[in-house]
Parts: structure tokens; C-alpha cells; sequence
């Protein structure tokens, strides 16, 4: 049926094990958000939030059952797997036969039905864990209404992102939830990253929608802990293995969630620097090489107009402090400082004015070059990414360069 839908979300879609149950059905329950009078049609979208696989029940990933659990009217019925596959030609008796099975409740209008079986995907003697659902009047036997399904599983999302399976592995730090960096930490999340630590200071406000990942709606919330309810929507997964922690890096703080700010960063892969703040990249830069741990530097020049991303691998790659001497004054076009008169709260480097289109050129490049790092790059001849969408005079020209990094003997880090 057109406009109709229900989700099957993990784990309740990836149960694989329907040979080994001792009954080939169960049952299962969810929400159903009707668009229209739910006597005639079954128009709208909906979920499953619990299902029973033998002795056991099995719930929806937290990150789903908070975007339905107050949705809709609640939804119950039966599911039966089947070892073949039903077609069109014997749908409608298979239909009957698990109707007459099903222990549909006497004092309900409407029943819902569930047929589970495997389906050949588009590549040969490939297949995926399918589920059809139907809803039928508990006294119409005969008459269904079938719902379009759309089971969540991670083969069918990694068949889309080649390459990068091994992103679930690797946890990665995110440090300053803005602009720049929420968008970097969708793109992650999109591409298969579940292990985020989100670390922030500020709160979102309504106007930062203009460029940031988030929307109107998460005003007033923690940057931090909003984004992560944004990344699990991208991938429910991020839920389970991420943490998020208010913290003012580089600020007066006491000792206990400073040593808790370190632990967080020792668990990390990567460390993704997103502030534009020199006093905080400093601190991460040192911290880096401290714990041997890869870092990419993400910045924006004012008005977008250009962007930076600049890699450290500790003990493979000049610092930020090396690459900070050596292009300090070679830096992308800026727009003219007097075009940005008004500050956000909270900020103080030049990155507050804008294009999301623009920022989002610069998150990309970095996610690249994040991914990259993370899956292993052998390569570390380059670690700097020039990104000029802008002139001088302000006329596009779109050019990026990758350039070398240099180590320089003065720098008490890496240097001679």
C-alpha cells in the first residue's frame, strides 16, 4: 500500500537463528502512527519494538523506541517464518493458513500478521531476512491489507559503503560539536563509525541551524549529548557504544574531569580537533603525542571562504605546531574581517559566518582524510589539505591542494 510503512529495526531484523526455535512463529508488538481513519486504511508509518524468538524477547535499539514509543496506537500480532518464500500466485493462501494459527485477541478490531522468510537480493546466492506484514479485520477472514516492510540491517547498509566494515571497530573523539564538526561526525556515522566521544562546552542555539547538523528543534540542548541522538537516527548502533561529556577543554577546570576528559581520549583511535580555537589545538596536539595517538585538525577560515585540515600521526608525521610554522602565513582566503561584526557566544576565532554548502566542503575533506587514517593509511607524505572556495576578492574558484608537512627544529615535540 502506497504511503505505508513499518520498520524493523536491530536486533529484532538481524535474529537469524528461526531453525533453532522449537515453533516457527511468534509474537511480536509495536506502534502505528495512522494518517487517516484507521477503520479503512492503513496509511502512515509505524514500528516494531518487541518481538519473541522462542523463550526470548527481543527489543528495539533504544535509539528507535524513543523516536515511536509515543506515536501511534499500539499494534500486536503474530509472525511466522516460512522456509520458502511466498509468491503471488499462493500469498493468499498462505495468508489464510497463518490467520487461522495466529492467537489474535477477540477483543481487538484489527490484527497484524508478519511473514518472515529469505530473499535472494540482486546479487546471486545472496540473500537477506525479509518480513511482510499484513493487517486484516479479526472477523474478515481473506481480506488483507499488505504493509511495505523495510527490515534494518547492516549487510544491506555496508552493500553501500564497500570498504568500510572495519569503522566499527574504531572509536574516534570529536572535539567541538559545531558546525564543522557535527557535520564530520554524520558523515562518520553515516559511513559505518559506531564508537563516538563527543566532547563540547556550549549549548545549541535555533540560529546555528543555518550550518549545523542539527535542527531548531534541539535549542537549549547540551551540542554534545543532542548530536549523538542525531548520529543515532544515521545509525542506531552509535547509541550502544558512544558517550558524550560537557567539557570545556583547555578551560579552568578541576582536576577529577580532567583526568576523566584523558581517560576519554585514551580509548580513542582518532582525535578529530574541530574548535578553531589555537589554545585548544595546542593542548590536543600535545596530548596526541602524549598518548601516540592520531589526530586531524579541522578549521574554517571566516566566512568559509576557505578551510584547513591538517593530520598528525605521532611518530610519522610532523605536529600541529611543525605545520602551524611552516604555513602560518600561506593560509586559504579569509573573508574581510569587517563582514563578521557579530559573534557567537562562546567562540573566538573567526569561523562564525557561512554556507553549510561551504562548511560541508571542508567536513567532507576531512572525513576523507579521518577515514583514511583510521583504515590504515600507509602514506603520510602529505598531511595537509588546502581548501579555497574563494579568491581573494571573494569569486569562487573552488581549488584544493594537498601539501606536505615539514618537520621544523625548533619544535620541542617532533623536531631535532
Amino acid at each position: 500500500m502506497p504511503e505505508t510503512a513499518i520498520l524493523v529495526p536491530p536486533p529484532i531484523s538481524t535474529f537469524k537463528d528461526f531453525d533453532q526455535l522449537k515453533s516457527p512463529f511468534g509474537r511480536f508488538s509495536g506502534k502505528f502512527a495512522y494518517e487517516g481513519d484507521s477503520k479503512k486504511e492503513t496509511k502512515g508509518r509505524g514500528i516494531i519494538l518487541q518481538a519473541e524468538f522462542g523463550a526470548k524477547k527481543y527489543y528495539s535499539h533504544q535509539a528507535y523506541s524513543d523516536y515511536f514509543k509515543n506515536l501511534g496506537k499500539e499494534i500486536n500480532g503474530d509472525w511466522f517464518y516460512l522456509k520458502n518464500p511466498p509468491t503471488q500466485e499462493n500469498l493468499q493462501s498462505v495468508l489464510n493458513q497463518c490467520f487461522e494459527k495466529a492467537r489474535a485477541s477477540k477483543r481487538i478490531e484489527y490484527y497484524w500478521l508478519g511473514l518472515i522468510f529469505n530473499e535472494e537480493t540482486g546479487r546471486a546466492n545472496q540473500f537477506r531476512l525479509t518480513w511482510l506484514l499484513a493487517r486484516a479485520h479479526i472477523h474478515s477472514l481473506g481480506k488483507y491489507q499488505l504493509i511495505r516492510t523495510f527490515p534494518y540491517i547492516d549487510q544491506e547498509r555496508y552493500a553501500r559503503i564497500p570498504g568500510l566494515e572495519d569503522l566499527d571497530n574504531k572509536r574516534v573523539a570529536i572535539i567541538g560539536c559545531g558546525s564543522l564538526g557535527s557535520k564530520i561526525a554524520a558523515n562518520l556515522a553515516a559511513s559505518g563509525l559506531r564508537r563516538f566521544t563527543l566532547v563540547d562546552c556550549d549549548y545549541y542555539e535555533p540560529n546555528n541551524s543555518v550550518r549545523h547538523e542539527l535542527g531548531v528543534e534541539s535549542f537549549g540542548l547540551n551540542k554534545e549529548k543532542a548530536l549523538l541522538i542525531r548520529l543515532s537516527s544515521l545509525n542506531p548502533s552509535v547509541m550502544e557504544g558512544s558517550k558524550s561529556f560537557t567539557f570545556h577543554v583547555g578551560g579552568p577546570n578541576f582536576f577529577e574531569p580532567e583526568r576523566h576528559f584523558i581517560s576519554l581520549i585514551k580509548e580513542s583511535d582518532l582525535i578529530i580537533d574541530t574548535t578553531a580555537i589555537h589554545s585548544v589545538s595546542h593542548f590536543i596536539n600535545e596530548l596526541a603525542f602524549d598518548l601516540k595517538i592520531p589526530a586531524v585538525f579541522a578549521t574554517v577560515t571566516n566566512g568559509a571562504w576557505g578551510g584547513e585540515i591538517i593530520r598528525v600521526v605521532p611518530g610519522k608525521t610532523p605536529c600541529w605546531l611543525c605545520w602551524l610554522e611552516q604555513y602560518y602565513k600561506a593560509s586559504p582566503p579569509s573573508a574581510p574581517e569587517s563582514t563578521a561584526k557579530i559573534f557567537a557566544p562562546g567562540c573566538n576565532q573567526p569561523t562564525f559566518t557561512g554556507t553549510t554548502y561551504d562548511m560541508g566542503m571542508v567536513a567532507n575533506l576531512a572525513t576523507s582524510m579521518a577515514v583514511e587514517t583510521l583504515l590504515g593509511s600507509k602514506d603520510f607524505s602529505k598531511n595537509y589539505i588546502q581548501w579555497s572556495g574563494k579568491d581573494k576578492t571573494g569569486q569562487p574558484i573552488y581549488l584544493t591542494e594537498i601539501l606536505p608537512t615539514s618537520h621544523q627544529k625548533e619544535c620541542c615535540l617532533c623536531g631535532s
